[in-house]
């Protein structure tokens, strides 16, 4: 398969073409009367409209066979333009596929097909890379995308988000380090849906230097935040950015921000492969105001903040006036937690933070409360996981199917028994309707 021909031409495109052909049939008419001869009308322009034609690619077989009547013998034919035509409308015309032939020529033609791309973007591509129009399409640019294609399997869709992100991936100097590092991840572990993750999140990592680098990046993941290495092929394929960070400027301060909090090396490697997004976040704008805001105003101590965030390292990136005050004000206010337990119950369930008030809190304590008919504050603060469950995926179909075989849930332990079985114990517990201190009808 030819790489120009990976993907069908879009109508959009096809009526490009079609113009295109047009109008050179019509320069070639009107040049050919200017000089006193008749048209040949059996010679097809060659360039982009004749390669589409010889190709067969248009995709509406009614264009297409418009476009060839126009372009064979006869009375179709002679209507294309008008003897009598006058020098300024030759002028015109012919301006005119000079500049659609700058605009669509064969580099910008198969980028739009191959990568899903408008006119807009390629020349947006080509602003920041005005290089890259002196390249080669033939030696440089299929081969290229054509192997992004095939060995990676990226789509059109992902090859245009690709060059939109990285264009020199394009350039030759940037292909031979981009073998290198290919090489160099495979050595790491990561495997081919790895890449392609890569290669879609981040592809700036391929013109990284290797000893520069990457390697230096490895080593301090592997040396100083003490990642456990067969997990660090999952950390960055799940995380790609990570390696693009500066060790100096990025890595290191949030390291020793970590430590300060008295995490030990085992426990910030643990947080690092678990979520290593920890380390996109800033120190100053992000994760200090967060411990602070545990700290000062929720009354958890140092050793317990270690302990949240060991549980839940995504708190260090929420924030604290649009986040966790917000789900704070509500767990006091309309749950009935008391201020001063509030930090308790963050301990015992830190996930709690992370969820949308107005799409999961609120409608799981109003379901819970109309449904099953309990509102006392002290059941919260005994069974504070009970917020977390999903209330269409998981409270609402158990609740419903006992009560379709005759069990009513009474206490809040009744519904936390049921929310915490796996689904495959709470299906034989409704089989043998062993359900424990559930009431029956």
């Amino acid at each position: 398969m030819r790489p120009s021909s990976l993907l069908p031409l879009t109508s959009r495109q096809s009526y490009i073409f079609i113009l295109l052909v047009t109008l050179r049939v019509a320069e070639s008419c009107l040049s050919a009367l200017r000089e006193g001869c008749m048209p040949d009308f059996h010679a097809v322009p060659m360039g982009m409209g004749g390669e589409l034609l010889e190709m067969g690619r248009l995709n509406s077989e009614e264009t297409s066979s418009d476009v060839l009547a126009q372009n064979s013998p006869g009375k179709g034919r002679q209507r294309l333009v008008d003897p009598d035509m006058g020098s300024t409308d030759f002028m015109f015309l012919q301006a005119r596929v000079r500049k659609l032939e700058r605009e669509f020529d064969d580099k910008t033609l198969f980028l739009m097909r191959s990568c899903n791309l408008t006119l807009d973007e390629v020349n947006v591509i080509y602003r920041s890379s005005p290089k890259l129009k002196m390249l080669s399409l033939k030696h440089h640019i299929e081969p290229i995308l054509s192997r992004l294609s095939t060995e990676f399997r990226l789509s059109a869709a992902s090859l245009g988000k690709l060059l939109t992100k990285f264009p020199t991936i394009l350039y030759p100097a940037c292909s031979r380090q981009f073998d290198d590092v290919v090489t160099f991840l495979q050595v790491m572990g990561i495997n081919s849906s790895g890449m392609h993750r890569i290669l879609t999140c981040r592809p700036q990592i391929f013109s990284l230097k290797i000893e520069r680098n990457l390697n230096y990046t490895i080593n301090f993941l592997l040396r100083d935040v003490n990642v456990p290495r067969h997990k660090l092929s999952t950390m960055l394929i799940k995380c790609p950015h990570i390696i693009t960070l500066s060790v100096e400027r990025k890595l290191r301060p949030a390291l020793l921000f970590l430590q300060g909090l008295g995490l030990d090396a085992t426990q910030i490697g643990n947080i690092s492969a678990i979520y290593p997004y920890v380390f996109l976040f800033d120190v100053e704008n992000k994760m200090r105001p967060t411990v602070r805001y545990l700290h000062d105003e929720l009354n958890i101590s140092s050793d317990n903040i270690c302990r949240v965030i060991c549980n839940k390292p995504q708190l260090l990136g929420y924030s604290v006036g649009k986040k966790l005050r917000p789900t704070v004000k509500f767990l006091v206010e309309e749950a009935g937690v008391p201020r001063h337990r509030i930090g308790d119950f963050v301990i015992r369930c830190p996930a709690m933070l992370g969820y949308s008030v107005d799409k999961n809190l609120r409608p799981t304590l109003n379901y819970i409360k109309t449904t099953c008919n309990i509102s006392e504050p002290q059941d919260w603060m005994r069974y504070p996981r009970m917020l977390s469950y999903s209330l269409e995926r998981r409270i609402k179909p158990r609740v419903e199917s006992l009560t379709a075989i005759g069990h009513k849930l009474m206490t809040m332990g009744d519904v936390f028994h049921v929310m915490k079985q796996p689904e495959e114990k709470f299906r034989r517990m409704g089989r043998t309707g062993h359900l424990g201190t559930i009431h029956v009808l």
